[in-house]
Protein backbone atom coordinates (compact mmCIF):
# COMPACT_ATOMS: atom_id res chain seq x y z
CA UNK A 1 0.00 0.00 0.00
CA UNK A 2 1.57 3.55 -0.92
CA UNK A 3 2.20 6.13 1.89
CA UNK A 4 -0.93 8.21 -0.09
CA UNK A 5 -3.13 5.02 -0.14
CA UNK A 6 -2.18 4.05 3.95
CA UNK A 7 -2.84 8.35 4.92
CA UNK A 8 -6.27 8.36 3.41
CA UNK A 9 -7.29 5.07 4.71
CA UNK A 10 -6.25 6.16 8.28
CA UNK A 11 -7.96 9.22 7.85
CA UNK A 12 -11.23 7.31 6.95
CA UNK A 13 -11.16 5.43 9.81
CA UNK A 14 -10.65 8.36 12.10
CA UNK A 15 -13.84 10.14 10.32
CA UNK A 16 -15.75 7.03 10.44
CA UNK A 17 -15.22 7.15 14.17
CA UNK A 18 -16.18 10.53 14.36
CA UNK A 19 -19.69 9.65 15.47
CA UNK A 20 -18.36 7.95 18.92
CA UNK A 21 -16.91 11.25 19.96
CA UNK A 22 -17.16 12.37 23.71
CA UNK A 23 -19.64 15.51 23.84
CA UNK A 24 -17.18 16.41 27.26
CA UNK A 25 -14.05 15.84 25.35
CA UNK A 26 -14.38 16.09 21.64
CA UNK A 27 -12.42 12.99 21.52
CA UNK A 28 -12.88 9.51 20.66
CA UNK A 29 -12.64 6.55 22.56
CA UNK A 30 -9.70 5.45 20.74
CA UNK A 31 -8.09 9.25 21.60
CA UNK A 32 -8.82 9.06 25.14
CA UNK A 33 -6.90 5.24 25.01
CA UNK A 34 -4.09 6.74 23.03
CA UNK A 35 -3.96 9.45 25.72
CA UNK A 36 -4.46 7.37 28.93
CA UNK A 37 -1.24 5.61 27.25
CA UNK A 38 0.76 7.97 26.99
CA UNK A 39 0.06 9.52 30.27
CA UNK A 40 0.51 6.18 31.55
CA UNK A 41 4.35 6.19 30.64
CA UNK A 42 3.68 4.67 26.96
CA UNK A 43 5.59 5.95 24.05
CA UNK A 44 4.02 7.16 21.15
CA UNK A 45 5.34 4.03 19.21
CA UNK A 46 4.44 1.63 21.90
CA UNK A 47 0.99 3.34 22.00
CA UNK A 48 0.47 3.42 18.40
CA UNK A 49 0.42 -0.43 18.33
CA UNK A 50 -1.83 -0.90 21.19
CA UNK A 51 -3.93 1.38 19.45
CA UNK A 52 -2.91 -0.63 15.90
CA UNK A 53 -2.73 2.80 14.59
CA UNK A 54 -0.31 4.29 12.08
CA UNK A 55 1.72 7.34 14.34
CA UNK A 56 0.87 9.79 11.29
CA UNK A 57 -2.77 9.54 12.96
CA UNK A 58 -1.28 9.94 16.35
CA UNK A 59 0.73 13.17 14.96
CA UNK A 60 -2.84 13.90 13.55
CA UNK A 61 -4.50 14.17 16.88
CA UNK A 62 -1.82 15.96 18.17
CA UNK A 63 -2.90 19.15 16.27
CA UNK A 64 -6.00 18.89 17.90
CA UNK A 65 -6.36 21.71 21.09
CA UNK A 66 -9.19 19.23 22.54
CA UNK A 67 -6.39 16.49 23.01
CA UNK A 68 -4.05 18.46 24.01
CA UNK A 69 -6.50 19.84 26.86
CA UNK A 70 -7.54 16.43 27.79
CA UNK A 71 -3.68 15.35 28.11
CA UNK A 72 -3.23 18.27 30.19
CA UNK A 73 -6.10 17.24 32.26
CA UNK A 74 -4.80 14.04 32.89
CA UNK A 75 -1.22 14.90 33.86
CA UNK A 76 -2.38 17.10 36.42
CA UNK A 77 -4.69 14.02 37.78
CA UNK A 78 -1.69 12.16 37.51
CA UNK A 79 0.06 15.19 39.85
CA UNK A 80 -2.89 15.14 42.19
CA UNK A 81 -2.46 11.28 43.23
CA UNK A 82 1.08 11.86 43.06
CA UNK A 83 0.92 14.77 45.64
CA UNK A 84 -1.38 13.31 47.65
CA UNK A 85 0.13 9.77 47.61
CA UNK A 86 3.90 11.44 48.21
CA UNK A 87 1.94 13.01 51.67
CA UNK A 88 1.13 10.15 52.71
CA UNK A 89 4.55 8.23 51.88
CA UNK A 90 6.06 10.66 53.89
CA UNK A 91 7.28 8.12 56.64
CA UNK A 92 8.28 5.59 53.78
CA UNK A 93 10.18 7.74 51.81
CA UNK A 94 12.49 8.78 54.92
CA UNK A 95 12.73 5.27 55.90
CA UNK A 96 13.85 4.92 52.01
CA UNK A 97 16.32 7.40 51.99
CA UNK A 98 17.55 6.12 55.54
CA UNK A 99 18.06 2.67 54.44
CA UNK A 100 20.15 4.43 51.07
CA UNK A 101 22.58 5.29 53.64
CA UNK A 102 23.66 2.05 53.31
CA UNK A 103 23.77 1.59 49.70
CA UNK A 104 26.51 2.47 47.21
CA UNK A 105 26.26 5.70 45.42
CA UNK A 106 23.85 7.26 48.15
CA UNK A 107 24.79 10.55 47.32
CA UNK A 108 23.94 10.08 43.12
CA UNK A 109 20.58 8.02 44.04
CA UNK A 110 19.47 10.68 46.70
CA UNK A 111 19.97 14.03 44.33
CA UNK A 112 18.32 11.99 41.68
CA UNK A 113 15.08 11.35 44.00
CA UNK A 114 14.81 14.57 45.21
CA UNK A 115 15.57 16.09 41.63
CA UNK A 116 12.54 13.82 40.50
CA UNK A 117 10.16 14.51 43.07
CA UNK A 118 10.42 18.07 42.44
CA UNK A 119 9.92 18.02 39.03
CA UNK A 120 6.88 15.66 39.60
CA UNK A 121 5.70 18.64 42.15
CA UNK A 122 6.43 21.55 39.93
CA UNK A 123 5.20 20.26 36.29
CA UNK A 124 3.43 23.31 34.58
CA UNK A 125 0.46 21.67 32.71
CA UNK A 126 -1.49 24.13 30.30
CA UNK A 127 -5.25 24.38 29.93
CA UNK A 128 -7.20 21.38 31.48
CA UNK A 129 -10.16 22.83 30.26
CA UNK A 130 -11.62 22.54 26.79
CA UNK A 131 -14.32 25.74 26.74
CA UNK A 132 -12.16 27.76 29.36
CA UNK A 133 -9.42 27.28 26.71
CA UNK A 134 -11.28 27.53 24.14
CA UNK A 135 -13.19 30.88 25.78
CA UNK A 136 -9.53 32.53 26.60
CA UNK A 137 -8.85 32.67 22.95
CA UNK A 138 -11.88 34.51 21.87
CA UNK A 139 -11.22 37.18 24.36
CA UNK A 140 -10.13 40.68 22.84
CA UNK A 141 -6.75 41.51 24.28
CA UNK A 142 -6.01 45.37 25.79
CA UNK A 143 -4.61 46.22 22.40
CA UNK A 144 -7.59 45.53 20.06
CA UNK A 145 -9.34 47.70 18.91
CA UNK A 146 -12.65 45.45 19.20
CA UNK A 147 -11.74 45.15 23.03
CA UNK A 148 -14.48 47.12 24.11
CA UNK A 149 -16.92 44.14 22.69
CA UNK A 150 -15.26 41.60 24.71
CA UNK A 151 -15.92 38.01 24.16
CA UNK A 152 -16.58 36.98 20.79
CA UNK A 153 -18.75 34.37 20.68
CA UNK A 154 -18.84 33.46 17.12
CA UNK A 155 -15.49 32.70 16.66
CA UNK A 156 -15.64 30.62 20.35
CA UNK A 157 -18.63 28.71 18.72
CA UNK A 158 -16.33 28.03 15.46
CA UNK A 159 -13.70 26.86 17.59
CA UNK A 160 -16.19 24.82 19.51
CA UNK A 161 -17.15 23.38 16.01
CA UNK A 162 -13.57 22.83 14.88
CA UNK A 163 -13.17 20.71 18.14
CA UNK A 164 -15.85 18.77 18.10
CA UNK A 165 -17.76 19.80 21.19
CA UNK A 166 -20.88 21.17 22.23
CA UNK A 167 -20.84 25.03 23.24
CA UNK A 168 -23.28 24.62 25.64
CA UNK A 169 -22.93 21.77 27.44
CA UNK A 170 -20.18 21.15 30.51
CA UNK A 171 -21.47 25.36 31.62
Amino acid sequence: MTENVKFYHQKSKIFNNMKELNPITGLSPAQEKAISLLVGGLSKTETCKELKIDRSTLYLWERKESLMVYYNAQVKEVQYFIKNGLFGLYEDALQSIEDSIHCDNLSIRLKATIWLLERIANYHTGPVDLRTHLKSKCRKDKYDLEAILGFNQEKYRELCKINDIDCDQGK
